[in-house]
């Protein structure tokens, strides 16, 4: 209990919640006889890095905790809503920039028309991929010097899309 606490405490100072525990018992059968091996445990924290050189601070000082055996659930990278809100104002932003360019080549290329610009403008926001479940689930051992492992999860990049729709007015010559 004293390690799960140690490890709750690096969460939650790693800008992390959640933590809350149960401790079981942990049996193996030798020779058909229940034997205790040590006591697991099951602990959920939900966070929030902008890097991954935050995420590995708190796993290295996790590795610390002596008698402690961790291995990682699934992890997902979670867009916040912050985050969305900043990349669709950049896409809204590149698209406006986007028309007016086109309403530009529009002046050049078409012979009866004359001061084109963009009329109307409007979105529809696609693929926000968002997951939750921050699993790590800890075995405590009986024994001292029991390995502290930990699988660091696999980065995947969560795209924000917009879909972007032009009207076009064009004055005749």
């Amino acid at each position: 209990e004293h390690s799960i606490s140690k490890v709750i405490g690096i969460a939650k100072k790693g800008g992390c919640f959640g933590g809350k525990y149960r401790i079981h018992p942990n049996y193996i059968y030798d020779k058909n006889i229940q034997v205790m091996d040590g006591y697991y445990t099951q602990v959920n924290f939900q966070c929030e890095f902008t890097n991954s050189d935050i995420y590995e601070g708190i796993l290295t000082q996790i590795k610390k905790v002596d008698t402690l055996n961790l291995t990682q659930g699934a992890i997902s990278y979670v867009l916040s809503k912050e985050m969305i809100q900043n990349g669709t104002e950049k896409l809204e932003i590149k698209a406006l920039q986007y028309g007016q360019k086109y309403s530009e080549l529009l002046n050049d290329k078409l012979d009866d028309y004359k001061n084109c610009m963009v009329s109307k403008l409007s979105f529809k926001e696609e693929n926000f991929h968002n997951y939750n479940a921050n699993v790590r689930t800890m075995k405590m051992f009986q024994t001292q010097g029991e390995s502290t492992t930990v699988t660091n999860p696999i980065e995947n990049k969560q795209n924000v899309s917009l879909r972007s729709y032009y009207t076009f007015k064009c004055k005749l010559k």
